[in-house]
């Protein structure tokens, strides 16, 4: 089964870890045939460097687009998509590696299992630059255990490890600016238009796990994008106004604590 990967950079990520990404995706032992990277504005000389490594070595597969500089992930996303030529996209970030059989077992899962739009898989966190160092992991639940239930609390899926049917994600429209909640955003129209999205519990993806990625999922603003993204799901029939409260002052109170804290609620409750 022929697959697409889809890939964004901008200028503050890191050479190597980027270098590194490219790699684990061309080690994959169904190899991908068609590699879109979308740069988000200007790079800097050493991520451009990497990137003509590549080309240079894979000019049939890699397909490399250029923007200007935008603050709209999803559009960025969306553009992206819409370059892929496969049917399947395989996303990864630019930023963490994903193991060997990764993709193979995902298209193995979506030809048994045909009606699956979306397919992720699980995710093992590691610390100081070393994928043999790992903290936590985030394993999510199947569709069997109730996986479309647990997506009115958390995000049923690790947007980075999905493989999903590129043709499902344009039908209910893509992308949405919701920032931070992108890709739950997108996870819940397809579920309600009917779309089957699945996990796979091993570990097949290695993220980094620095203090930025705690930080990150703090402070005011993000608790103002939490905020509209569970008044759309409210508004959408996902959650009663019970819930909807319920969750705002939850979450909200791990969003406005100090990164630490959060750091230690995510690695001792929301992590395995």
């Amino acid at each position: 089964m022929s697959y697409s990967v889809l890939m964004t950079v901008y200028r503050g990520e890191k050479a190597s870890n980027l270098d590194a990404a490219i790699q684990s995706m061309l080690k994959q032992s169904v190899p991908t045939d068609d590699f879109v990277i979308v740069c988000d504005g200007e790079l800097t000389k050493g991520l451009d460097k990497v990137i003509d490594k590549y080309v240079k070595m894979y000019p049939e597969t890699f397909n490399i687009v250029r923007f200007p500089k935008r603050d709209n992930w999803a559009a960025v996303l969306n553009d992206g998509l819409l370059l892929c030529k496969n049917e399947l996209v395989a996303r990864m970030d630019s930023d963490d590696i994903s193991l060997e059989m990764r993709c193979e077992k995902q298209l193995e899962w979506m030809d048994e299992y045909p009606t699956t739009a979306v397919i992720s898989v699980g995710i093992a966190e590691f610390g100081n630059d070393d994928p043999s160092s790992i903290l936590s992991s985030r394993i999510l639940p199947t569709r069997k255990q109730g996986l479309v239930h647990f997506a009115k609390y958390r995000c049923p899926l690790n947007h980075a490890t999905v493989i999903y049917k590129k043709s499902a994600v344009l039908e209910v429209g893509g992308y949405e600016n919701f920032p931070q909640y992108e890709d739950y955003q997108l996870w819940m129209k397809m579920v309600k238009k009917g779309y089957i999205i699945d996990n796979i519990q091993e570990p097949l993806y290695l993220m980094r796990a620095g203090d930025d990625l705690y930080k990150r999922r703090g402070g005011k603003k993000y608790f103002e994008n939490m905020k509209s993204f569970k008044r759309w799901m409210k508004d959408q029939g996902f959650l009663s106004v019970f819930e909807y409260a319920y969750l705002l002052a939850a979450n909200g109170l791990i969003v406005l604590m100090p990164s630490s804290f959060r750091k230690w609620i995510y690695c001792r409750f929301l992590r395995k």
